[in-house]
């Protein structure tokens, strides 16, 4: 009976929250605006990339826009050198959004294909959404090599105990 009554009350939540969740027009931007960034990296459409997704804080700490569009335009020539081709990046939607005060917080899953000489490779990532205008605009931070210490420097509202961070995940061979 227990049982029954525990499977009730998750279907009854699903079936509330889901909708819900489905017709967020802050989930929808987030990931939008997360698909539209993942673009830019792969294009190279670096001044766009750092000036319309990255977090204002990650920018100042590589030095400004400027240093770190050529940071990023000099990382890519390197990697191509070295024989790898961005291919394919993708956003999904995030699960949740989290408020904090006027803030919110999101993951939005990221899979990223890419070409080196010995075969084509897909990467699961995460990128950190942040937005504090109520979800009209959101800035992301990669969160590949980031933790529950580290996303606090850049973000120190951030919700750590809903919201995990993936650990890096190694390329899977396609």
């Amino acid at each position: 009976m227990k049982i029954l009554s525990l499977w009730t009350a998750v279907v009854t939540v699903l079936v509330v929250s889901v909708p819900a969740l489905a017709g967020d027009p802050n989930l929808a931007r987030c990931q939008t605006q997360a698909e539209a960034c993942a673009q830019a990296l792969i294009v190279g459409a670096f001044d766009k990339l750092v000036q319309q997704c990255t977090h204002p804080k990650i920018v100042i700490g590589m030095g400004g826009a400027a240093r770190m569009s050529e940071a990023a335009s000099s990382e890519r020539a390197k990697m191509k050198q070295e024989g790898v081709d961005m291919l394919a990046a993708t956003a999904s939607a995030p699960k949740e959004l989290v408020p904090v005060g006027p803030e919110l917080y999101a993951l939005v899953p990221v899979t990223l294909k890419f070409k080196m000489a010995d075969g084509k490779y897909q990467l699961q990532s995460t990128f950190v959404a942040w937005s504090n205008d109520h979800g009209k605009t959101w800035k992301f931070i990669d969160g590949a090599n980031l933790d529950d210490q580290k996303i606090k420097v850049v973000l120190p509202q951030f919700p750590s105990a809903r919201l995990k961070i993936p650990a890096p995940q190694a390329p899977t061979k396609l």
